[in-house]
């Protein structure tokens, strides 16, 4: 039992609802939400983004709700549509809110209490095979209100609740019929066409049931004979339903397109009115996507409270029919875009090419996928003879940065803009004879700064440099700040590009884009401390992972992954730590972590980091650290779930050899294990995986030539591209190249 400020005691009513009678428990005016989604500038496009459909609910909530002003909360499974759809007249005045069937998610539990008032309403759809009669329990314990609307079946349960919408809120007149049910080789096709229409709904109080596709059944014929609708409005064609479903239902109108997208179009402009011209807002959502309904009716009243339709996106485009609904009509920003989904659903390229229909930059091509494109070239686009390697891609995969190693061993550092088609290399490089070193996480996740460190005779600093006006931002001196024998081995920015962090002298120093508020964060004098090989900087620099040896606090003088909560002051948290409590036994060789902190990738020789029976044969996997449980588990599986027998390659270098979505939700790695990538030999040339997280699926994302071999791999934070390193057998010369994930 969660507990909350609601106090038992509180007189609670419970319905169960029928259709032969249905109790009105309450009935008043609808009151808007509070949107706080979107800034009011068509220039820039927010997103709400959680990769979870619970989290996902939540975060669109407190984008419209004040602590405790909701009238009600709708709460319906997070794995099944249609009770959620059949609700969504009733989230004009309260949240939409999921919850797992046999419990309710404490972070649920929290919202509900937060936007409710002491004893608020709680609509349950479905019956205790949908959510579970524990649910009910805790809820009527914590002293809600609690209402189950439920029948026999989705379609009854649609009646109920469409019920319940009429005796609330009055009867519009205006009915909606939506296809319930899809074939098995389709299990999007159900909901495909309706869900748009969840903003209708939760705009006008609208009740939406649902029918089979070949004929209407009884309780609904029913159910609309009791209070014929001036207008019964059928989403989708034909093919959703039928003709035999349209000449059963009273005073029907048919509102559909080709596909699902022009038909979420078709009722932007037929149901909702929507102008396409001029200052307006949209909100976009992918409804390709096996989870797309539950993002779409999230979004749906909230859609409705900012006058904006629901509109389809697809990667790895924009559908025809949604292009003229969000392009400008001049060459100024007209449309206000909220993005509905996390960025494995649309993609920050999406995003480029939406904001370039909105009078914005030109997006960066998409390149076609599976096809490396070859993207350490000189400036004018012609290939160069040095080797380059060391990749890093900003968040939509549309700048990336390298070095190249000259002719005389010298170390330079350049940026590759795919949208301007130029390559700039940085200052400090070979004529006086510095190195110009990157470093894994050099880029913001917006592309506009890079940072580096150049070491040599004549400088020793660190540079970070604005890459919109291709000048320096700003420059720490290192040995006016450190002294003479000190330089960095590693420095990185994080993801909005206003923090810098490096490892120089035996500790870890965080300080601002423009040097302002340096402090120490790891390491010093007093401390046992080995120089760092690897760090890395969430989005907002409040959190680092750090790979390095502390021998006083593990006990171990092998290189441990290390995690830093910077802005609590915490020190150093051991990653990188065995099932029997112990330090990995073997080194960590390489490390990353997502832009949002939630997530630490790192691959290891150790055989006690999990309770999987693995060899001393010095064999590395690769391992997934989920910060907010502590949980580590070994990802690079077979199909059988067993370890992959040559598992990932492993250098020493503590950089470039996995690689994380800002999400954390797909990791990638390089591999030479053939059963690992389904050739079905014990051996492969090396190979670029990926790893999806929600779902531990393996997947090969590019395959090397003969006799060639592809390494460092590094992702973009939206996951739709991925940078590498690629050993040719018909030049000498290692090069970056970059594949379009399919």
């Amino acid at each position: 039992m969660s507990s909350h400020r609601h106090q038992p005691g509180r007189i609670v009513l419970v319905v169960i609802a029928t259709l032969l009678g249905v109790v009105s428990l309450l009935s008043g005016p609808v009151t808007a939400g509070v949107p706080a989604a979107v800034d009011g500038d068509p220039a820039t496009t927010e997103r709400i983004g959680p990769l979870d459909p619970i989290d996902f609910a939540i975060a669109v909530s407190a984008a419209r709700f004040e602590d405790g002003i909701a009238q009600s909360v709708t709460l319906s499974r997070d794995d099944t549509f249609a009770d959620s759809l059949a609700g969504s007249p009733l989230t004009g005045e309260g949240p939409l809110l999921y919850t797992r069937t046999d419990s309710l998610p404490p972070t649920t539990s929290d919202e509900i209490a937060r936007v409710l008032p002491d004893g608020g309403r709680v609509y349950i759809l479905g019956g205790v095979l949908a959510v579970g009669q524990s649910v009910e329990d805790e809820l009527v314990a914590d002293g809600y209100e609690v209402v189950r609307l439920a029948g026999p079946s989705r379609v009854e349960t649609a009646v109920v609740v469409a019920t319940e919408v009429r005796a609330r809120f009055g009867d519009t007149g205006q009915v909606a019929i939506a296809r319930g049910f899809s074939p098995p080789e389709n299990p999007t096709a159900a909901w495909a066409d309706s869900v748009t229409a969840g903003t209708w709904a939760a705009a006008g109080q609208h009740p939406i049931v649902i029918s089979p596709t070949e004929a209407l059944p009884s309780s609904v014929a029913t159910w609309l004979g009791q209070d014929t609708p001036e207008q019964s409005v059928l989403l989708g064609g034909e093919l959703a339903l039928s003709r035999a479903v349209f000449d059963a239902v009273p005073n029907p109108r048919r509102v559909d397109g080709t596909d699902r997208a022009d038909t979420a179009s078709a009722i932007a402009t037929s149901l909702l009115g929507f102008d396409p011209t001029g200052q307006r807002t949209v909100v976009l959502f992918n409804p390709y996507e096996d989870l797309g309904w539950t993002r779409g009716l999230s979004a749906a009243a909230l859609a409705a409270e900012l006058g904006a339709p629901l509109l389809a996106l697809n990667l790895p485009g924009i559908p025809p029919a949604t292009a003229p609904l969000i392009t400008a009509g001049g060459d100024v920003p007209e449309v206000e875009t909220l993005i509905a989904a996390p960025i494995s659903e649309v993609d920050a390229q999406l995003v480029a090419e939406v904001e370039a229909l909105d009078a914005g930059p030109p997006a960066p091509p998409r390149g076609e996928p599976g096809v490396g494109q070859l993207v350490s070239v000189n400036d004018d686009g012609s290939p160069n003879p040095d080797d380059a390697f060391q990749p890093d891609l900003a968040g939509t995969g549309s700048v990336v940065a390298f070095t190249r190693l000259g002719q005389e061993a010298e170390l330079g550092a350049f940026v590759r803009d795919l949208a301007a088609e130029t390559t700039l290399e940085l200052p400090g490089t070979p004529d006086s004879g510095d190195q110009a070193l990157l470093s894994a996480q050099s880029l913001s996740t917006d592309g506009t700064r890079v940072v580096s460190a150049s070491v040599g005779p004549e400088r020793n600093e660190i540079q970070v440099f604005d890459l919109t006006t291709a000048a320096p931002f700003h420059v720490t001196d290192v040995e006016a700040a450190f002294g003479d024998d000190d330089a960095p081995s590693v420095v990185v920015i994080s993801g909005d590009g206003e923090w810098v962090a490096f490892a120089i002298g035996g500790a870890v120093f965080r300080q601002r884009a423009d040097g302002a508020d340096r402090e120490r964060i790891l390491g010093g004098p007093e401390q046992s401390f080995g120089e760092a090989s690897s760090l890395w900087l969430s989005q907002d620099g409040s959190s680092a992972a750090v790979l390095t040896t502390r021998e006083a606090e593990t006990g171990s003088q092998l290189p441990q992954a290390f995690l830093i909560d910077v802005e609590a002051g915490t020190s150093a948290q051991l990653v990188s730590r065995g099932v029997d409590g112990q330090p990995a036994e073997q080194p960590v060789n390489e490390l990353t972590m997502s832009a949002d902190g939630s997530t630490v990738a790192f691959t290891s020789t150790a055989t006690n980091l999990t309770d999987d029976d693995l060899s001393a044969d010095g064999t590395a996997h690769l391992y997934i650290h989920d910060v907010a449980s502590g949980e580590t588990r070994l990802v690079d599986r077979l199909a059988d779930g067993t370890p992959a027998p040559a598992g990932v390659i492993s250098g020493s270098t503590g950089q470039f050899g996995v690689s994380l979505t800002d999400d954390g939700s797909v990791v990638v790695a390089s591999t030479t294990d053939g059963q690992l990538v389904g050739a079905g030999e014990p051996g492969t040339d090396p190979t670029i995986i990926s790893v999806d997280l929600t779902t531990d699926t393996v997947r090969t994302e590019i395959a090397p030539e003969p006799g060639g071999g592809l390494t460092f791999p590094s992702i973009s934070g939206d996951g739709s591209r991925i940078a590498f390193v690629q050993d040719s057998t018909t030049s000498t010369a290692t090069q970056v190249y970059l594949v379009v994930r399919g």
